[in-house]
C-alpha cells in the first residue's frame, strides 16, 4: 500500500500542480488579454489627443491666416486711397489752374488774339426803367430825340458809374 500512497500522494501534488498550472496559465492569458485591451485603449487614447491638439493647431493656424490676409488687404486698399487722393489733389490744382480768371484772360489774349471791347463797341441796356408793353409806348421811349434830355444824362452818367464800380470789381 504504500506504493499505492505514494502514487496518490504524487497524484494529487500533480493535480495540484496541473491546477495551478492551469490557473497561471489562464491568469496570464487573462492578464496579458487585460494589458492588450489596455495597451489597445491607450493607442487609441494617444491617437484621440493627437488628433485632437493637430485639429486644434489648424484651427488656430486658419485663423491666423485669415487674420494676416485681412490685413494684407487693409494695407492694399489703404495705398488705394492714398493714390487716389493725390490724384483727386492733382485734379483740384488742374482745375483751380484753368478756372483761375487771370490765366483765363492770358490764355484769351494770347492763344485766341481777344482784346477788351472800346467803348464805342460797348452796347448799354438800361434795365431800370419802367417801359410800356405796348408797341406805340415802346416805339416812343426808344427813340432819342423823344427822350427828356435831363433824363438822358442821368441815365448815362448812372450807367457810367455802375461800369466802372463792377470794373473795380
Amino acid at each position: 500500500m504504500l506504493v499505492a500512497r505514494k502514487k496518490h500522494y504524487y497524484d494529487t501534488n500533480e493535480i495540484n500542480r496541473v491546477y495551478e498550472d492551469n490557473y497561471r496559465n489562464t491568469n496570464k492569458k487573462n492578464t496579458v488579454r487585460k494589458n492588450r485591451k489596455s495597451n489597445h485603449r491607450l493607442a487609441i487614447s494617444v491617437i484621440i489627443c493627437v488628433m485632437m491638439i493637430s485639429g486644434s493647431l489648424i484651427f488656430l493656424l486658419s485663423r491666423y491666416t485669415a487674420i494676416t490676409e485681412t490685413k494684407y488687404r487693409i494695407i492694399t486698399l489703404n495705398k488705394q486711397a492714398d493714390e487716389l487722393e493725390s490724384q483727386l489733389q492733382d485734379l483740384n490744382a488742374q482745375l483751380d489752374s484753368l478756372t483761375r480768371s487771370d490765366i483765363i484772360e492770358k490764355k484769351a489774349i494770347e492763344k485766341l488774339d481777344m482784346q477788351y471791347p472800346k467803348y464805342e463797341q460797348m452796347v448799354f441796356l438800361n434795365l431800370e426803367n419802367d417801359y410800356d408793353l405796348e408797341l406805340s409806348n415802346a416805339e416812343d421811349n426808344l427813340s432819342p430825340e423823344k427822350q427828356i434830355p435831363d433824363k438822358n444824362m442821368y441815365y448815362y452818367l448812372k450807367s457810367s458809374l455802375q461800369k466802372m464800380y463792377s470794373l473795380l470789381d
